[in-house]
């Protein structure tokens, strides 16, 4: 058995854990930490963020233009998701922060 010692946030000595020795034996494989440190940093993260809808854009409610005559095709709100600064198409407000 091996024994490391573990640190806490401020880079102190916080105790000691003892690991099997097939553990350090084992080959480094970067992609499959890098995996697990990506899975351990999404788990963490809180969860609250949210895109606006239609609803909440701040823009008038007034047609753009008039529907025929100008060359352009149809349009009613400049809230629409095609429009810059419109309402996000795909609601992520609900998204897993998970790979897999």
């Amino acid at each position: 058995m091996a024994t490391l010692k573990t640190v806490d946030t401020g880079n102190k000595a916080a105790g000691k854990i003892e690991i099997d020795d097939s553990i350090l034996e084992t080959p480094y494989h970067r992609k499959a930490v890098s995996e697990v440190v990506r899975q351990f940093l999404a788990a963490n993260q809180q969860g609250t963020h949210a895109t606006k809808n239609r609803a909440a854009v701040a823009y008038s409610t007034h047609k753009l233009y008039r529907q025929k005559g100008t060359g352009s095709a149809r349009a009613g709100s400049a809230k629409s998701p095609i429009r810059r600064h419109g309402e996000q198409s795909s609601d992520r407000s609900h998204a897993a922060t998970h790979f897999g």
